[in-house]
């Protein structure tokens, strides 16, 4: 879309993708990581059984900005690993 061909231009950046609040940004970059742009992949979603769902995060960054975090990355089909 134009305003993330515009994000990239700015910022130098390959790709750009401008969402509407943090948790749809952490959601869809999830998917996009577990479905690698394989449309059969994408209409699975959230339910990503079978595919390589982890997501390793420190147990100190599992905050709540107002919405879970961890909610966010399962709506993105992530299965989240807490370490540290």
């Amino acid at each position: 879309d134009k305003t993330g061909e515009l994000v990239s231009r700015f910022t130098g950046a390959e790709d750009s993708y401008v969402t509407s609040c943090a948790s749809a940004g952490i959601a869809i970059a999830v998917a996009a990581a577990i479905t690698r742009g394989d449309k059969a992949r994408v209409a699975l979603m959230p339910d990503s059984s079978g595919m390589a769902n982890e997501v390793v995060m420190l147990r100190g960054h599992n905050v709540d900005y107002g919405a879970s975090i961890l909610s966010a990355i399962r709506l993105g089909g992530g299965r989240v690993v807490g370490v540290g």
